[in-house]
């Protein structure tokens, strides 16, 4: 929702990389430890998140998003990341 994004002083027309931002420091957290990110919403340095995952290319999402070609190719461009659907 457009309002949960101007809470947060996030533009709404940048929600996708914001979405695929999250998504990569998830499973840079999940899958290593201590683990640092540098993205341009998200940002952290020498983080733990316990327990680690025993399959790193298990880590599945459910994204609510219409069948559009660009959005098919975000969910493959996160697959292609090391994904696993």
């Amino acid at each position: 929702m457009e309002a949960e994004y101007e809470i947060c002083d996030i533009p709404f027309e940048g929600r996708f990389g914001c979405m695929m931002e999250l998504a990569r420091a998830c499973r840079a957290l999940w899958t290593s430890a201590p683990t640092s990110f540098h993205g341009e919403h998200i940002k952290f340095d020498r983080k733990y998140s316990y327990p680690l995952l025993e399959d790193p290319g298990a880590i599945k999402f459910w994204f609510g998003l219409t069948d559009t070609p660009r959005n098919v190719d975000r969910i493959a461009e996160l697959a292609m990341a090391g994904f696993r659907w």
